[in-house]
């Protein structure tokens, strides 16, 4: 038994040292690296996995992204905090030249839309889309830096990319579900509470400033469990409205109880009625 405790301490110290010698490595970033970069063209899949992940349900981390498109190793992608300044600076420029000189090429138009859009929608939407990818590049590269600003930008265009006609997923208002929810907003600030306000806010204004509607029809939503994710986007007035639809419909089913009457319906349809009633709460003093 004491040579195997021998064995476990010698582990141990090996451990020990490789850990304190990987945390203490800086590394460079290799000049292939940087002239995949350089030379890289064709760059649809980069701006369409860039809008996946800024629209997506997760936090806003690129480096999976940016492995894949330049063929970097998960070793040195992974180590990005440790790489040298210079060489994090100089790939980081070399990502926003590239998104500056990045084009949609008439035959991948379909990653972006459904059906034949006109020059001037796709111009937009490139515009839309390019913006976003320099925000998502800032935030990757300078997160100490990346304030509530840099995350606003990311929103706000993807909300105006989606508002082109014919883009993908091409599904109306639906599209807007998952973007918009207060939790998938809270994730994108990677739960920053300052950050997640700042989106919310850049929401509402979205919404109240639009001809939008579709937050106050009780159809939009998939159950009534689902509405707290976006009654911050509404006004006091917006939430009575949506309450009265919730309601009428609770009164049909509760005529339709009385006729059958079963406990597990009736608490049910009790606590629907109690969380709608709740909604009223969360209309803050301007709403």
């Amino acid at each position: 038994m004491a040579m195997y405790e021998s064995l476990r301490l010698e582990l141990e110290q090996l451990i020990a040292e490789l850990k304190q010698k990987e945390t203490a490595a800086v590394y460079t970033v290799p000049q292939e690296a940087i002239h995949a970069v350089k030379k890289a063209k064709h760059l649809e899949k980069l701006l369409l996995d860039l809008l996946d992940v800024v629209a997506g349900g997760g936090g806003i981390d690129i480096r999976g992204v940016i492995r894949r498109e330049f063929g970097l190793s998960k070793e040195l992608i992974d180590r990005m905090d440790r790489w040298t300044a210079y060489g994090k600076e100089l790939f980081e420029d070399e990502l926003h030249e590239a998104i500056d000189r990045a084009d949609i090429r008439a035959g991948k138009q379909h990653l972006f839309f459904a059906g034949p859009v006109s020059k001037q929608v796709l111009a937009e939407a490139l515009e839309r889309l390019k913006q976003l990818a320099h925000a998502a590049i800032r935030r990757q590269f300078r997160p100490d830096s990346a304030g509530s600003d840099v995350y606003v930008t990311m929103l706000e265009q993807a909300l105006r990319f989606y508002k082109l006609p014919a883009t993908q997923p091409d599904s109306g208002m639906s599209r807007y579900r998952l973007l918009i929810a207060s939790g998938r907003l809270y994730a994108m600030a990677g739960g920053d509470i300052a950050i997640a306000a700042d989106l919310k806010a850049c929401v509402k204004a979205w919404y109240q400033s639009g001809p939008h509607t579709f937050l106050e029809q009780r159809e939009w939503y998939l159950s009534y469990e689902h509405v707290p994710e976006y009654l911050y986007a509404l006004t006091t007035d917006q939430i009575r409205r949506l309450q009265e639809e919730f309601i009428a419909q609770i009164s049909e089913a509760f005529a339709a109880v009385k006729a059958v009457p079963t406990l597990d319906r009736a608490e049910l349809l009790k606590k629907t009625l109690e969380a709608v009633i709740s909604w009223a709460d969360a209309a803050g003093p301007e709403g």
